[in-house]
């Protein structure tokens, strides 16, 4: 019997991990590319800005060293036919992170609280929204999803070659 990381249990684990991982990563990147562009055909409204806040997320590595990120996030309001809605998605495209606090604050400039704002609002279901129309960055999620979906394909055709 052939102990091979293709036949072994984990083996195959990991391969359909990384094809199940893949298709998601790439079926969410397509979604997500094709509501920006959507998007930028939808009406706009006035909105306010009621929240900021700053995200913050970190890594560690082995020797316990660990590396920060910060998010500028914000949520915001704006009413439609006599309905209020709520929402923090700001595009569907990418959103940067930034190695200092300091970073993120003078993003959060952009939107800042209390400010009104153009909201993009979609006209079939107005509770969706986003503040960037567009799907700036978008691209790349589909390339990775592709790229993994590829790599668990060569590794269960070589590992069907192997045997």
């Amino acid at each position: 019997m052939n102990s091979g990381f293709f036949t072994s249990t984990g083996g195959v684990i990991f391969v359909l991990v990384l094809l199940g991982s893949g298709i998601y990563v790439l079926i969410n990147s397509i979604r997500r590319r094709r509501q920006g562009e959507a998007s930028l055909a939808w009406p706009t409204i006035e909105g306010t800005i009621t929240s900021t806040w700053i995200e913050e997320d970190y890594t560690e590595d082995d020797d316990g060293h660990r590396s920060y990120t910060y998010a500028p996030r914000w949520q915001y309001q704006y009413t439609y036919i006599g309905q209020t809605h709520t929402s923090d998605q700001i595009t569907y495209g990418t959103t940067k992170g930034y190695s200092s606090q300091r970073k993120a604050q003078e993003a959060l400039n952009q939107f800042p609280l209390h400010s009104q704002v153009q909201v993009c609002y979609n006209p079939g279901n107005p509770s969706e929204s986003v503040l960037i129309p567009g799907a700036k960055g978008t691209l790349i999620g589909v390339m990775i999803g592709a790229i993994m979906i590829v790599a668990a394909l060569v590794m269960t055709m070589i590992g069907f070659v192997s045997r």
